[in-house]
């Protein structure tokens, strides 16, 4: 999804800052605009977007840059809070103005979450752990066809060469 640069506001680091505390922030001080996530997930880099309006999460995505697939709106939202657990995370709180806001929601209805999520829940919603449950659903069918080298290598013949392929 192509969104606006907006206005970087805050970097975040797992180690150093706590996203919860960050969202739960945002949600407090009516910020409009958006949260990017980028972790090294189940396969590989993942990164989800999540959407607030006047303090308010109205929207998410979340991309599995490998296999160039997206999941959008309620679904996404899970795996975004899912990966606030993972081991490696990265962030930036992007600043967006009001208009900038509802035009990404209109050009991308399907991002809008069906159900509200209070400053409450949102702590509730945090795995304890990263998952990759979440991972292996969406790319189930992707990852069941895609090969490694090394059994393209043995379906070839040429079964000498290391494993590490």
């Amino acid at each position: 999804m192509n969104l606006p640069a907006g206005k970087t506001t805050r970097k975040i680091d797992k180690g150093k800052e706590d996203f919860v505390e960050t969202i739960a922030e945002l949600m407090k001080t009516s910020f409009t605009g958006y949260v990017v996530l980028t972790i090294e997930g189940y396969s590989g880099i993942e990164e989800g977007v999540l959407f607030l309006s006047n303090g308010q999460l109205v929207g998410a995505s979340f991309e599995y840059s490998k296999f160039g697939t997206s999941v959008f709106g309620d679904s996404a939202a899970k795996q975004f809070f899912n990966a606030l657990s993972a081991k490696y995370a990265v962030g930036d709180v992007c600043e967006l103005s009001k208009q900038q806001l509802e035009l990404i929601t209109t050009f991308n209805e399907k991002a809008i979450l069906e159900r509200e999520i209070s400053e409450k829940d949102l702590r509730r919603l945090i795995p304890k752990k990263y998952t990759e449950a979440y991972a292996k659903q969406t790319l189930g069918k992707t990852l069941e066809k895609q090969e490694s080298m090394h059994s393209v290598f043995k379906r070839a013949g040429l079964t000498g060469f290391d494993k590490s392929y």
